[in-house]
């Protein structure tokens, strides 16, 4: 296993962003790592969310877990948990969603947000422990075989977070540009 990278993400607009939504407290940290065995390598992200919860207008509104969890479109519209993964030396790149709640997205891009397809998979791994001022997930994902077969990767770690008061922020490793978006590539900043 490559040795596990730790991240803490900033969000998009810094600090003044951060007092004018009331997210001082707000830490979103974790590990990254690879673990490679022949030709099968799993990507292994452990995400840390501390957040002011219950009913203050800007406490961060985190989804209660659902019954059956499943692979939902969408989920960036809420508290959500992101990774971007790509070969170093490719345009194609993969993004995984993870809720709170246990629904879960997978997508691939041919290139910048372009040739989105959903790959047929039935279930993601990772699991979430809620705590009454924090968060733990951790996501063990079998890489494809295209990202398996890697050299190197790099990859992108990001956040969306949901306000009680409607307000959304955007949280990554860098924000290359001008507004928040994860999908650019020189925002994929870790290499594994």
């Amino acid at each position: 296993m490559t040795t596990p990278i730790g991240f803490a993400l900033q969000p998009f607009g810094g600090a003044s962003e951060r007092q004018a939504l009331g997210l001082q407290r707000v830490e979103i940290s974790g590990e990254v790592a690879v673990e490679r065995c022949g030709e099968e390598a799993l990507l292994r992200i452990s995400y840390r969310l501390v957040a002011q919860q219950g009913s203050n207008p800007e406490a961060v509104l985190i989804p209660a877990p659902v019954e059956q969890p499943g692979r939902r479109d969408g989920l960036w519209q809420h508290t959500c948990l992101e990774a971007f993964v790509g070969a170093v030396d490719g345009a194609a790149y993969w993004e995984v969603n993870l809720a709170p709640s246990g629904d879960w997205a997978l997508y691939r891009f041919d290139g910048y947000r372009d040739g989105q397809h959903s790959p047929p998979i039935t279930g993601m791994p990772f699991g979430v422990e809620p705590a009454s001022d924090h968060l733990l997930c951790r996501l063990v994902f079998p890489l494809p075989r295209e990202l398996a077969a890697a050299s190197q990767l790099t990859v992108g770690i990001s956040a969306v977070l949901e306000q009680r008061n409607g307000s959304m922020s955007y949280w990554a490793l860098h924000h290359p540009g001008s507004e928040a978006d994860f999908h650019r590539r020189d925002g994929f900043t870790l290499r594994l």
